[in-house]
């Protein structure tokens, strides 16, 4: 009795590890359901990007993010376990059920509106069965190799950008606190885009969630976003807008009044609009 308990602990041990040299990646891990229609033919970009080598890079709650070998694009699998009631959870089963049913619903929609609605972000969306995509060559966090099969996995394709506040530094470096100020303008020009259609954003984090492309403002991470009828605009504008806010005044106070007035310029604008119709 006793060996086998040690065989048990040993083995929990060894599984613990692998799960922390891998962060919990796995094929399995990222096998989840394929619901949508079969796929289009991926386009020639899309097939020449993934004909290469994707190294490990992040875990987020989501996804599992992979760049690729020339830096040029990024490629998510979506972590099963997020979609799925834990084992640990019977002493509030209906809450995490409730919860899991949240975030299923952002996993079959949230990306296919970015796709449809803010297409540029989304370079390749795979939700379907195909047949003509390659295997594809995964390094995870421990280094070790494996070839997936994306025909039969649900992932996204990106475009790899720089995280926005990174970019604001460089910005800053070249243009001062005009330049903060003109990318403020931007990026409240965005989130009313996305506002004016109907969009409520569930995921008010800046710092990770939004970046620059080629030079072009980019929702890097369009994971929690959904239709709703009910949209208090100036309770979206203020939630999708807090942390910014929040980190321009310590990094660049000078620069958190021009952006405080453009917020509440839009806000107004919406409400106007809401008055007249």
């Amino acid at each position: 009795m006793a060996r086998l308990l040690k065989v048990l602990v040993m083995a929990m041990i060894l599984s613990w590890i692998a799960v922390i040299r891998t962060d919990g990646f796995s094929e399995n891990a990222i096998q989840g359901k394929l619901f949508a229609e079969v796929e289009e033919r991926a386009p020639s970009e899309v097939l020449h990007a993934l004909h290469q080598p994707f190294r490990y890079f992040a875990k987020g709650r989501q996804a599992f993010v992979f760049v690729s070998n020339d830096e040029q694009y990024v490629l998510k699998f979506f972590n099963k376990k997020y979609l799925q009631v834990p084992w640990y959870a019977f002493f509030y089963r209906d809450k995490e059920r409730i919860k899991r049913e949240i975030r299923n619903t952002f996993y079959r929609d949230s990306y296919r509106i970015a796709k449809a609605v803010f297409g540029e972000e989304i370079l390749y969306l795979h939700l379907g069965a195909s047949q003509d995509l390659p295997k594809v060559e995964i390094i995870d966090r421990a280094s070790g190799a494996m070839c997936l099969d994306l025909n039969r996995t649900p992932f996204v394709l990106q475009r790899k950008g720089i995280l926005l506040y990174d970019y604001l530094e460089e910005v800053y470096e070249k243009e001062g606190i005009r330049g903060i100020e003109r990318w403020m303008e931007v990026f409240l020009k965005a989130v009313a885009a996305r506002i004016g259609k109907g969009l409520g954003d569930g995921d008010s984090d800046v710092e990770h969630n939004w970046g620059v492309v080629d030079g072009r403002l980019f929702h890097l991470d369009p994971g929690r976003l959904g239709y709703d009828p009910n949209l208090d605009v100036a309770t979206e504008f203020q939630r999708s807008t807090r942390k910014l806010y929040r980190w321009l005044y310590d990094k660049y106070p000078k620069a958190a009044p021009h952006f405080k007035t453009k917020l509440n310029q839009y806000i107004e604008l919406f409400k106007n609009i809401e008055r007249s119709s």
